[in-house]
């Protein structure tokens, strides 16, 4: 019988015991479980942090007999399963404190703290620990929890940070939890003698969290090429586990495309066009799949190669416009290079570190969350020198949905739907009334401050931007593409065209026609449609309007005309 996807699931014992696929990284968790800890480790969302915690907490509260088969109790020096107990210091099972955040959202600091108290009071009761009910402060249950105990135990905490970031963006509340956090991992390294094993997973590694000054010897993994293989699915593992998935989803996609055109390898190129390239390690030597994406097309394979990631929620949009919209007006340039997508970005070490307690902070580090929330991977390391990128087509239409907001201050609620449906009934049909109608709708959702920088460059970058939206990948787009007479501003391909487009900005109403007909004569002379290419050849004239520059009208800007030569 065919394994089932665990879509969803989390549970160690649960994909064990009900023919769920399990992918085994148990000889990795097997470097570390025969140490203390504490271990931090920083991945972005959806990217199995919460199967690993599982894992671990059936490992120590259960013993190894659970993991009869799986790589961790396989030896090369064919040690029996007591001398492997024996290395891995696990002749004995624990009681495991396991504390998760995942689930906080519209809690306030004070439900947080209440919510936290009743997990320890729980979890100490099980130890014959009772604390009273009126003991409302996390020192003293923690003080009296720890005293008492007559044994080791196991801390799993996952999600450290998700209070946090919910409040990334008010300072006084983010200090509030960071509060909370501090008094219980004082008493944790107070007590440090009675923890076997302490794991600690998040996304942002808040460097001014008491977790990292109250551990004097935490072990950041997050970095570490032992472990860059921890969370996320290899090459390896994605064909060894999901071979026969794979291949159904070739069979699926030929049968509904009417074409024979997706085999195993295809479907495996697409993969990783889409899905794969996040690498963690600082040897730049290992490349992961996310997990969630992976699962989910498998799963759902007729309808393509959309993006589950960003669906999910596992992209934090709304805070990472807030971020981009900072970034925009610092003078760096760093904004600009985002825009462009395809291009990589230098970082050093104190670049992946998050120091600010509020994003409006000046000190606030944009990189450290776009890199810590899976929108920048890296691609290369040299002589301490990390440099980054985008990671996959997925990626780039999430992370480009964030630019545009963040470029036009858009409201959050406003839907990009219509707008991409629009634009691609447009380009593969040749009919842009539509498109420019739902483009102009969104233009008037710009704010008066986006407005004014409007210019010939931004509504190039604009429309870029949404063609990375819906799904044509950017090494299809060029702008300022070279020709031998000049630069045409943009260049793309997509439903078997290559489109050509020349973009002219107007201050005023009056000047449409005319810049419409600059824009055709130079997409004419400059001979731009002379092209070695087997594909038609678009060539369009795009003239968009911001009044803003000429200050006898009204405020008005908008694309006014998309017409084909």
């Amino acid at each position: 019988m065919q394994k089932r996807l665990p879509i969803g699931i989390t549970s160690f014992n649960k994909m064990r015991n009900d023919n769920y696929i399990y992918v085994d990284k148990t000889d990795t968790i097997a470097k570390l479980v025969g140490n203390i800890g504490p271990y931090f480790l920083s991945r972005p969302r959806r990217f199995g942090k919460s199967t690993l915690i599982n894992t671990l907490d059936v490992l120590f509260s259960c013993g190894l007999e659970a993991f009869n088969g799986l790589k961790i109790t396989q030896s090369a020096t064919c040690e029996t399963l007591d001398e492997i107990k024996q290395r891995l210091y696990l002749t004995k099972t624990y009681k495991v404190l396991r504390l998760s955040f995942d689930d906080i959202d519209n809690l306030s600091p004070k439900e947080i703290e209440i919510k936290y108290i009743e997990i320890l009071k729980k979890f100490f009761a099980t130890l014959d620990i009772h604390i009273a009910s009126n003991s409302t402060d996390i020192s003293t249950i923690m003080d009296i929890g720890c005293e008492q105990l007559q044994e080791e135990i196991v801390l799993l905490i996952d999600e450290y940070d998700t209070p946090l970031t919910y409040y990334l963006d008010d300072s006084e509340k983010f200090k509030e939890i960071r509060a909370i956090l501090s008094r219980f991992y004082k008493i944790v390294k107070r007590y440090d003698e009675i923890f076997r094993f302490i794991f600690i997973t998040g996304i942002t590694k808040y460097s001014n969290v008491s977790i990292f000054s109250a551990f004097n010897n935490l072990q950041d993994l997050s970095f570490n090429s032992e472990y860059g293989s921890i969370a996320g699915y290899t090459q390896e593992e994605l064909e060894y586990y999901f071979k026969d998935y794979i291949q159904k989803a070739a069979v699926t996609l030929n049968e509904k495309e009417k074409t024979d055109i997706y085999t195993y390898e295809v479907i495996i190129q697409k993969l990783k066009e889409h899905y794969d390239g996040y690498c963690f390690d600082r040897d730049a030597g290992i490349h992961v799949y996310n997990p969630w994406s992976i699962l989910n097309f498998l799963a759902n394979s007729q309808e393509g190669f959309i993006s589950y990631w960003l669906n999910s929620g596992g992209a934090l949009p709304n805070l990472l416009v807030k971020s981009l919209n900072k970034l925009k007006n610092k003078a760096d340039g760093g904004f600009k290079l985002l825009i462009d997508m395809d291009k990589d970005i230098e970082l050093v070490n104190s670049d992946f570190d998050t120091k600010a307690v509020d994003i409006n902070n000046a000190d606030f580090n944009e990189y450290a969350l776009f890199y810590q929330a899976g929108y920048l991977t890296i691609k290369n390391v040299e002589d301490d020198i990390f440099t980054v990128g985008v990671p996959n087509q997925e990626v780039r239409k999430a992370f480009a949905a964030c630019i545009v907001s963040a470029l036009t201050d858009t409201q959050e609620n406003y839907s990009l739907r219509n707008l991409i449906i629009a634009l691609k009934h447009a380009l593969k049909k040749e009919s842009y009334a539509n498109a420019l109608v739902e483009i102009n709708n969104y233009l008037n959702m710009f704010s008066c401050e986006s407005s004014r920088i409007f210019n010939e460059a931004m509504f190039r970058d604009i429309f870029s931007l949404l063609l990375i939206m819906i799904g044509i990948d950017v090494s299809k787009i060029h702008k300022e593409n070279p020709t031998a007479l000049g630069y045409s501003d943009l260049y793309f391909e997509a439903y078997d065209k290559a489109f050509i487009c020349e973009f002219k900005l107007a201050t005023s109403v009056l000047q449409v026609e005319t810049k419409l007909k600059e824009a055709k004569e130079q997409l004419i002379a400059k001979k731009y449609d002379k092209l070695i290419t087997n594909k038609n050849i678009v060539r369009l004239a795009i003239v968009a309007i911001n009044t803003r520059q000429n200050k006898k009208e009204q405020d008005y800007f908008e694309i006014a005309r998309i017409e084909e030569l």
